[in-house]
């Protein structure tokens, strides 16, 4: 299986790049708006709704 990488950056911040938070070498989006934040605050409120 390949494995395969997409960058996404911000249309706009200067560098264009979306915040990260690291650790080795694994990444998350630390931007408030990023699709994994969404994703994960909608299963949320579906579980306290």
């Amino acid at each position: 299986m390949e494995n395969r990488c997409m960058k996404f950056y911000h249309p706009e911040k200067k560098n264009g790049t979306l915040n990260r938070i690291c650790h080795e070498d694994v990444c998350r989006c630390a931007e408030e708006n990023c699709s994994y934040q969404r994703k994960q605050g909608t299963e949320e409120n579906r579980k306290t709704v």
